[in-house]
């Protein structure tokens, strides 16, 4: 299945764990994608853990000129419980209730880059230069499980 055809990506990584340019490098040109926005944000430095005001701002714009249907947002999260609050976020709506996201709900699909959906689009050897060594430090099983509760609540 894939997750790319006919999507612009947003790419939101993080600096406890994959980082977007990590992320981006993953994307070969045989998935013929366009990266629309790519961050690496520090989600352990925040109070709340979530997207910064300024990037929950240009999620709104990028739904706003591209819709919804039309973007695929991948996250480099580093644990269950950011990546749950990230994905709700951008689904839902920020369940912290700060910043331009909060209960605005935007209804993007999100996948978590180690997911299985997003892995067998890339190739294996620029997942596995640019990506796969993290996985033995991520629990990615939980990863996964975080951001497909939200897919499916969402």
């Amino acid at each position: 299945m894939n997750i790319f055809a006919d999507r612009k990506i947003i790419i939101l990584g993080d600096r406890n764990g994959i980082p977007a340019p990590s992320i981006e490098m993953c994307l070969s040109e045989k998935l013929k994608t366009e990266v629309v926005f790519a961050a690496t944000e520090c989600f352990a430095c925040t109070a709340t853990g979530t997207i910064s005001p300024e990037n929950q701002s240009c999620m709104k714009e990028l739904v706003e000129q591209y819709g919804k249907s039309k973007l695929l947002v991948l996250l480099g999260t580093s644990d269950e419980e950011t990546t749950g609050i990230v994905a709700e976020t951008l689904v839902t709506g920020g369940p912290m209730e700060t910043g331009p996201l909060s209960n605005v709900a935007l209804g993007l699909t999100v996948y978590h880059v180690t997911e299985d959906a997003a892995k067998e689009n890339f190739t294996e050897d620029q997942y596995d230069e640019h990506v796969g060594i993290l996985e033995m430090v991520l629990d990615v099983n939980a990863l996964s499980e975080a951001v497909r509760r939200v897919r499916e609540n969402g």
